[in-house]
């Protein structure tokens, strides 16, 4: 029994990643989604673990589209697949933080071995009422 309940976990963690990305419809049940949590606030939010051991969650406003996403891991993220179209906005730093400010896409990251953090928000598509810490 314990032998299979690793097995699980290992092929949990092996699932290629299919976050829905920034500005897109989140899905249920897409592979490294994670389940969808309701809030008191006028969003949801769905964390999980990459292969990486990255903590992904992302934030689902009252229409169903993931308007921010935020990480916590050893190592980056994967922002082209986090940040979907809105990736070739990202203007950023090369340092331990980087913060790009754009017209609707706001991103903050930072960190160095083993420890990143960070986040991205589309202003126009956040719920009144939330906000990242800045």
């Amino acid at each position: 029994m314990r032998r299979m309940l690793w097995s699980l976990g290992l092929l949990a963690l092996s699932a290629g990643c299919a976050w829905a990305q920034l500005g897109r419809s989140w899905t249920p049940g897409a592979a490294g989604a994670g389940a969808l949590v309701q809030q008191a606030q006028p969003w949801s939010t769905a964390a999980s673990t990459d292969a990486q051991g990255v903590r992904i969650t992302q934030y689902v406003n009252d229409q169903g589209i993931v308007f921010a996403v935020s990480w916590d891991g050893p190592v980056k993220p994967d922002l082209q697949q986090l940040l979907g179209p809105y990736f070739v906005q990202l203007r950023g730093g090369t340092g331990a933080v980087a913060m790009s400010h754009g017209q609707d896409l706001v991103v903050y990251s930072s960190g160095s071995m083993p420890h990143f953090s960070g986040y991205a928000y589309l202003k126009s598509q956040t719920p009144g009422g939330f906000q990242f810490p800045h």
